[in-house]
C-alpha cells in the first residue's frame, strides 16, 4: 500500500465529467465507488493512488476517451470485498506509477472483481509493473502498452 495522504476524495454513487482543464487532487487518494461513473475526455486527472471500485457493488466505471489521467503510485480496478470496477481506455494517456518505490502500480481485481479493457490510447507504467487475480478479466485491442 503506498503511503497514506492526508484526505481522500470519495465519489460514491455519482457521476464525474472532466472534459478539460486539471483536476489536481495529487496529494490525495481517489475513491470511486457504489457505482458511481466518471468519464475523462480532455485536460488531466492527477492523484496520488485510487481505486475504481472500492468496496460496494454495484459496477463502478471509469471511460477515458482522451486527456491524461496520471497516478503517482498505484490504480487497483476492483479493490476489495463486494467491489466491481470496469476501467475502459480508448484514448488518451493512462500514465500510472510514476514512484520509482510503487509495487504493483496497476492492479486489475485485487480483492474483487475488475475488468480493464485497453481499445486504444496509451497505457504507461515507468515503475511498479501490472498484477491481476484470478477474478480478473483483461482486454487489449490494437493498442499501446509500455511497461
Amino acid at each position: 500500500m503506498p503511503a497514506q495522504p492526508a484526505e481522500k476524495t470519495t465519489f460514491s454513487n455519482t457521476l464525474l465529467e472532466v472534459i478539460g482543464g486539471l483536476l489536481d487532487l495529487s496529494g490525495y487518494a481517489f475513491y470511486l465507488d457504489s457505482g458511481a461513473q466518471a468519464s475523462l475526455s480532455g485536460g488531466q486527472i492527477s492523484i496520488n493512488y485510487g481505486y475504481v471500485g472500492y468496496q460496494s457493488s454495484p459496477l463502478t466505471t471509469f471511460t477515458q476517451t482522451g486527456g491524461t489521467f496520471s497516478v503517482k503510485s498505484d490504480l487497483a480496478v476492483g479493490r476489495q470485498s463486494s467491489a466491481q470496477g470496469l476501467y475502459v481506455l480508448q484514448d488518451g494517456l493512462l500514465e500510472v506509477g510514476t514512484d520509482p518505490r510503487t509495487v504493483p502500480a496497476l492492479r486489475v481485481g485485487r480483492q474483487a472483481t475488475g475488468t480493464f479493457t485497453q481499445q486504444g490510447g496509451t497505457v504507461r507504467i515507468p515503475y511498479g509493473g501490472l498484477s491481476w487475480a484470478k477474478e480478473a478479466a483483461m482486454e487489449l485491442t490494437t493498442s499501446k502498452a509500455a511497461c
